[in-house]
């Protein structure tokens, strides 16, 4: 039992660890794929220069937003967020030529497509654990 408890215990401080490790990084992988999408899109030097500046906006809409909605409901809160992300959505479309917005939109289904798998991986894991932590 003792060791099930350390092992928990073990567990969370490695994940709060994780988190914060993954903090750190999330600006360079967030450059990385802006990196990737600018490859795979064949942007402009014009095209890149004003997917930037509009990024930097968004970033400090977002931030403002959160800021903003702290005593607000989850659902407003994400109403909210949704809106923005379409806003930026938009703006980034009309950055685009035809052949771009195109690839841009599937490029937007496959991560959909990630994330939604990512969500089951973790609904199945908590399950999981779930079952054990009854077992216990």
């Amino acid at each position: 039992m003792l060791a099930i408890a350390l092992f928990l215990c073990f567990q969370t401080v490695s994940a709060q660890q994780r988190k914060k490790q993954e903090r750190g990084s999330e600006k360079s992988q967030q450059e990385q794929k802006f990196q990737m999408a600018v490859g795979r899109l064949n942007l402009t030097a014009e095209q890149q220069t004003k997917l930037k500046s509009l990024r930097e906006q968004n970033r400090t809409e977002m931030k403002a937003l959160r800021d903003a909605n702290k005593d607000k409901t989850k659902e407003a809160k994400r109403k909210a967020m949704q809106e923005q992300m379409r806003k930026m959505d938009a703006q980034v479309m009309a950055i685009l030529d035809s052949k771009q917005q195109e690839l841009y939109k599937q490029m937007k289904a496959e991560k959909k497509g990630e994330i939604k798998k990512n969500r089951q991986e973790k609904m199945k894991m908590r399950e999981e654990i779930e079952g054990e932590e009854e077992i216990l």
